[in-house]
């Protein structure tokens, strides 16, 4: 069919929107029990950068990196 024209017809039988929630103190609670969202961006902050730290320091993570040849292992 290279090169050719074709002509399609298509019938949509649904369209559909993911809604999601706002970020907000009511959201924060309810996700992870913190006390409000600005609490919340603080520890998963920590926790990145603790994550990140770790992979620095050749943490578990980086000794998995390099056990496996910079692939992590199955």
């Amino acid at each position: 069919m290279a090169g050719k024209t074709a002509q399609l017809q298509v019938t949509v039988s649904e369209i559909k929107e993911k809604v999601l929630p706002e970020l907000d103190d009511e959201f924060a609670q309810a996700y992870e029990d913190a006390e409000s969202l600005a609490a919340l961006r603080q520890r998963l902050r920590r926790e990145l950068e603790e994550a990140a730290r770790q992979r620095g320091r050749g943490g578990p993570a980086a000794r998995d990196r390099g056990a496996a040849g910079g692939r992590k292992p199955h």
